[in-house]
């Protein structure tokens, strides 16, 4: 890498990159040769940045289009091949033909392509894996006008193996995507069901924190009760919930069913194969109910629930 590459590539904002871009613009600089340029293969740029083609020639694009870089391909006057692309760095297109601007001798001097330097006048070499050329080479030649192919394909930010789908964990105490039945009861139940919105995604969170959903629902119809309620003085939903406010309220009020009640309903929709309700419940109160002996590993199994 060259000194102004180097100290070049230290002054770009890293913000205005993506990750794949500053990779490739990593590998370009340090490609870059102050006297002969910067001539890397598009192979050596793969196998540096671990992209495929696509994804190459994608963030290649970007640094174009944002004025990074910029590429000029040559076709050999003799075989009518294209050689390989010079990238030309945004601190060199200030130069004048005064301020050292290259010569048409120097842009045409056969470059290196590992590394961007080149000796004028060196003899043809044979096939190597950067260029692919030559009868008796066994390296397919990357895309060329006389290929048929072009070196811009389709594709993204990838590497060279299988995409897999990304997993996305939900949270215990209730189903993937949507309300749950318990929130909608939690929030029809609830003596200030105002900001449904809000009330929902500080649900998820307690949840998400090991909050029971079942506990919940019932400590909602507790704080109705309380005389705190009667005089007017009522919490926000999503308040109650981020503030955990409702473990104050949980079984103390007498009509509130008791944890022996909430736990018979809990295995009951459990036992009952219902999906979206039975995986509201929790992995901690799955095991409590296991242990209990109220439900069984094929109660479980059938309601979907992971063990």
């Amino acid at each position: 890498m060259s000194h102004a590459a180097t100290h070049w590539l230290a002054t770009v904002p890293p913000k205005t990159l993506t990750h794949g871009e500053f990779r490739v613009l990593f590998h370009l600089c340090d490609c870059h040769n102050p006297s002969r340029g910067c001539f890397p293969a598009q192979t050596y740029l793969r196998q540096k940045t671990g992209a495929s083609n696509g994804g190459l020639n994608n963030w290649l694009s970007g640094l174009e289009e944002k004025n990074f870089i910029r590429r000029e391909r040559i076709i050999d006057p003799v075989t009518k091949r294209q050689k390989e692309t010079r990238y030309t760095f945004a601190f060199e297109f200030e130069l004048t033909a005064s301020g050292g601007e290259r010569t048409e001798e120097e842009l045409l001097a056969p470059p290196t392509p590992p590394s961007g330097d080149g000796v004028e006048g060196t003899p043809a070499a044979p096939p190597t894996p950067f260029s692919g050329a030559g009868a008796v080479s066994t390296f397919g030649a990357d895309p060329s006008p006389l290929i048929g192919t072009t070196r811009l394909q389709i594709g993204g930010d990838g590497i060279d193996e299988p995409v897999k789908e990304p997993v996305k964990n939900h949270n215990a105490g209730e189903p993937a995507g949507g309300f749950s039945d318990l929130f909608e009861k939690f929030f029809r139940n609830y003596p200030n069901p105002v900001e449904r919105r809000s009330a929902e995604r500080e649900w998820r969170k307690a949840l998400a924190r090991g909050a029971d959903a079942l506990s919940i629902v019932g400590a909602a119809m507790n704080y109705a009760g309380t005389k705190e309620v009667k005089r007017g003085f009522v919490k926000k939903p999503a308040n109650w919930l981020s503030s955990d406010a409702w473990r104050d309220h949980v079984g103390q009020v007498a009509s509130t069913p008791s944890k022996a009640a909430i736990d018979a309903t809990t295995a009951s929709l459990i036992k009952g194969g219902n999906r979206t309700v039975a995986q509201q419940v929790s992995s901690h109160r799955v095991c409590e109910l296991l242990h209990a002996g109220l439900i069984t590993v094929d109660d479980c199994q059938r309601a979907g629930l992971r063990l």
